[in-house]
């Protein structure tokens, strides 16, 4: 049950993700976008929880990765938003 909770929730962030670049960028470009943006996405899965492994074997504390998450999701956020600012004021001008 949990598992399948997991995986609609999961699936809705792909749903999502797809929605906010087409608001953002428009519809011309949609696939080079999402697929640039999903390789640097899924990358990030890859690597992040064996950098956390290593973290882990090194300090035996998850502590340095669980602070470094929440710091990457903000530069995210950051990024975003003033990536999706300076072309919605393109797109207006």
């Amino acid at each position: 049950m949990v598992l399948a909770v997991f995986g609609m929730g999961f699936s809705g962030g792909d749903t999502a993700f797809v929605r906010t670049i087409s608001d953002v960028f428009g519809l011309e470009a949609l696939g080079a976008i999402t697929g640039l943006l999903a390789l640097g996405w899924r990358s990030g899965a890859a690597v992040g929880p064996v950098f956390a492994g290593f973290v882990y074997d090194a300090t035996g504390s998850y502590a340095v990765p669980f602070s470094l998450a929440p710091v990457a999701l903000l530069l995210s956020l950051v990024l975003f938003s003033w990536g999706s600012a300076s072309r919605r004021s393109a797109s207006s001008a």
